[in-house]
């Protein structure tokens, strides 16, 4: 059974090879889907696989989840939520 602490390391190893992928392949996208600065995105286009291993190993999240605002609809239709439009 994996812990916690596998998990995790999974989870920001398959971020952050993503966030690589993207990062060498469309730079300006990787800045705006990930949230990032265009020199954080020339950082990680920069990391080799041991790097990112190693950084997907510290036992924290390296991923940050954007809060959602969504409104309730009518329970007894079961309805899906909807975001908010702002």
């Amino acid at each position: 059974m994996a812990t916690l602490e596998d998990d995790l390391t999974h989870l920001n190893f398959q971020y952050l090879m993503l966030f690589r992928e993207c990062a060498r392949s469309h730079p300006m996208e990787a800045a705006w889907r990930f949230g990032v600065i265009p020199e954080v995105v020339d950082r990680v286009a920069d990391l080799s696989l041991e790097q990112i291993q190693e950084q997907a190993a510290i036992n924290r999240a390296v991923i940050s989840l954007l809060p959602l605002c969504w409104r309730r609809l009518k329970i007894d239709h079961l309805e899906s939520a909807v975001p908010i439009e702002n």
